[in-house]
């Protein structure tokens, strides 16, 4: 497995080496592209990761962020902090059209 991913390695810098040698003629955005996408593949190999696959969903991570608040305390905060907010809004509207 290891000599398989130094033979994959020197062919992914081959390929960088070729496109970056186009790129210098063209700087192109799809030569750029290329060669990101190349350097991470590297990059990967480098770490032991997968260089295929499904990404993991953010949906499980995202919804425990967004769970509602159902402190009392934390909910009064709240509101005073937006209360006071919105008079130091006003205040700045008011000094700026005197």
């Amino acid at each position: 497995m290891i000599s398989a991913l130094i033979k994959e390695n020197r062919e992914l810098h081959r390929q960088i080496d070729k496109l970056s040698k186009q790129s210098a003629g063209a700087a192109s955005g799809a030569v750029e592209r290329t060669l990101r996408s190349i350097e991470r593949r590297i990059s990967g190999s480098l770490d032991g990761e997968r260089t295929t696959g499904r990404r993991r969903s953010t949906r499980v991570t995202s919804a425990k962020a967004t769970r509602k608040v159902t402190d009392p305390q934390l909910l009064e905060r709240r509101r005073q902090a937006l209360a006071k907010a919105r008079e130091v809004r006003a205040a700045k509207r008011a000094s700026r059209q005197q």
